[in-house]
């Protein structure tokens, strides 16, 4: 059996641990154990121990630890994107977990590290990148391909043939509609329609959603 550590705090983290606990219910995911955290700040997190500091992830991974990362700052794309290259993670050590109930098409791709939640949806040929987070109840139509550590939020629609760059969002309940593009370090705010392409940087907000910063 591996051990596993999440990377990360009780936000996102704690939805990992939940999901982990949850599939090992079903007898899913039985050949890891979640041992703890990694943590720069805190030394409990949900009643598991906080193992490491971030600066002892090559260690940690030489040592065959798996590693699931559940950082994402929201409004903070760039800073979560830098913290992830200063950690330098192995990708073998990067742990990949899809709840039970979530429906994945044959032919998508999960790159390591993602984590998909309850009651999602992945569309045909969808190529999801490193590191990214699909939340509850979220759907993802088919030919959508997005770059590592994005954020899919619960309740979030996002049509076919969507290109969302590195380490971007689409938030609470937003819809993107089809072929439609979302850059880099950007966001589809809460509960906005996303009906024109958002360039690198920027949170669009709203039905239909306009340029807010």
């Amino acid at each position: 059996m591996k051990k596993l550590l999440i990377i990360g705090g009780g936000g996102h983290g704690a939805m990992i641990a939940s999901c982990l606990k949850s599939n090992q219910a079903k007898g899913f995911n039985t050949d890891v154990e979640l041992v703890g955290y990694v943590n720069d700040y805190e030394t409990f997190i949900g009643g598991l121990p906080v193992i490491a500091k971030t600066s002892d992830i090559p260690r940690l991974a030489g040592e065959g630890y798996l590693l699931s990362w559940s950082i994402h700052l929201i409004c903070k794309n760039k800073a979560t994107y830098e913290a992830y290259q200063r950690m330098v993670i192995p990708e073998d050590s990067l742990y990949t977990i899809v709840h039970h109930s979530a429906e994945i098409e044959e032919d998508v791709v999960l790159e390591p590290g993602c984590s998909v939640m309850a009651h999602t949806y992945i569309g045909p040929r969808s190529h999801i990148g490193k590191g990214t987070m699909v939340k509850p109840h979220a759907s993802i139509g088919h030919d959508v391909v997005c770059g590592p550590l994005c954020h899919f939020a619960r309740g979030s629609i996002t049509g076919s043939h969507v290109n969302i760059g590195i380490c971007s969002d689409v938030a609470l309940g937003a819809t993107v509609i089809e072929k439609r593009n979302i850059g880099n370090f950007a966001m589809a705010g809460a509960r906005s329609l996303i009906t024109k392409s958002i360039p690198d940087g920027e949170i669009h907000i709203g039905s239909p959603a306009r340029y807010m910063r």
